[in-house]
């Protein structure tokens, strides 16, 4: 069960890496991270 868990975190740590690197595309994500 607990490699379900693992699995699922690093499921959700690309995901949300992906959903990063999307903003990162589409905004000046960068310009709110060194405000």
């Amino acid at each position: 069960r607990s490699l379900f868990l693992f699995a699922d975190t690093i499921l959700v740590v690309l995901y949300s890496c992906g959903c990063l690197a999307t903003l990162q595309k589409f905004t000046p994500f960068h310009f709110f991270v060194h405000r």
